[in-house]
């Protein structure tokens, strides 16, 4: 299933984005951005803080941010696999 996260700054840019849903932000880290004024988007939606892991699919409120390389098994940083797209 294709999703894409986003994350809006105050200047309505996207400053990070990701199609993983293991490279969500955790729901703490969505708190503390929403409370910045960063807002989000999933498949170009804006969506609240609360909502963002269940609308990517993933129910559990723990950070992940950890990818599975699908080649060799190992469990990665997002960014050091190139999973997350900062701007």
């Amino acid at each position: 299933m294709y999703m894409r996260y986003e994350t809006i700054n105050t200047a309505g840019q996207v400053v990070f984005w990701t199609e993983y849903s293991e490279c969500v932000p955790s729901s703490d880290k969505l708190s503390a951005m929403t409370s910045a004024g960063y807002r989000h988007k999933v498949d170009g939606k804006i969506v609240a803080a609360s909502n963002v892991l269940k609308a990517v699919g993933v129910d559990k409120p723990a950070a992940f941010n950890v990818h599975k390389d699908q080649n060799n098994g190992k469990h990665e940083p997002c960014n050091k696999v190139g999973k997350l797209k900062l701007f």
